[in-house]
């Protein structure tokens, strides 16, 4: 999974929480993120292995070119490589080169963990800092709406407190999805955690998606309210 931002391979594959509304299933599916990060490799694993019947570590290998695609293709748009995506490019690539140099598929299937475990420290971590990383992604994720982020930052304890809980919330979850898939790949066969590492992102991120926008929606009729 990459998951991951990002920013990355993209929200749901790198783990970046959403800073909008989002689109529904169905768009949520044909995002160029979930494309090239999720359905893509497990395509292509899918084939590789039962059609043209190459190894698995060899259809991992070729499944990972879309995922690191969609990161160039990403930063070629914004012309700029942000901490997430750099996190997602180093893991993707650290992945890469150990598994062929160790002839170890399970390397590839670990630097999902790799990727989500060091993004969801990175959310803790911008809890000593100034801002947390909640709120400096929504601000590069929606630059119109930078001033009215920056005073509501500046303005209201309730929305200080809403932007560093959600960032607690998003670590805690990175953390033990990528915790969680550590003993599993160790366990399980290669065939078999290709489908349970997207579904263990399902399982993590999903309900952590979830709850993201409700407390966004709280926050947005809260400030509108006081209005």
């Amino acid at each position: 999974m990459t998951t991951t931002t990002t920013t990355t391979t993209g929200a749901a594959r790198t783990g970046a929480p959403p800073v909008d509304e989002g689109p529904g299933p169905r768009g949520f599916l044909l995002q160029p993120d979930i494309l090239l990060g999720v359905l893509a490799p497990l395509a292509t694993y899918v084939v590789l292995t039962n059609v043209v019947a190459t190894s698995d570590l060899a259809a991992l290998a070729w499944g990972a070119v879309f995922p690191f695609a969609g990161m160039v293709i990403g930063i070629v748009r914004a012309r700029r490589v942000d901490a997430i995506t750099a996190i997602s490019l180093f893991s993707l690539t650290a992945g890469l080169v150990g598994s062929l140099f160790l002839h170890d598929a399970a390397f590839l299937l670990l630097k999902d963990s790799l990727v989500t475990g060091s993004i969801g420290a990175g959310f803790l971590l911008s809890l000593l800092a100034g801002r947390p990383l909640i709120h400096t992604i929504a601000k590069a994720r929606m630059p119109q709406r930078v001033p009215v982020l920056e005073q509501l930052w500046e303005q209201r304890p309730e929305f200080r407190a809403a932007m560093r809980a959600m960032t607690v919330v998003w670590g805690c979850a990175l953390i033990l999805e990528a915790g969680l898939r550590i003993p599993l790949v160790l366990l399980l066969p290669t065939g078999v955690m290709v489908w349970v590492s997207p579904l263990l992102m399902v399982a993590v991120i999903g309900p952590t998606v979830a709850w993201t926008v409700r407390r966004r929606r709280a926050i947005r009729t809260a400030n509108e309210g006081d209005r």
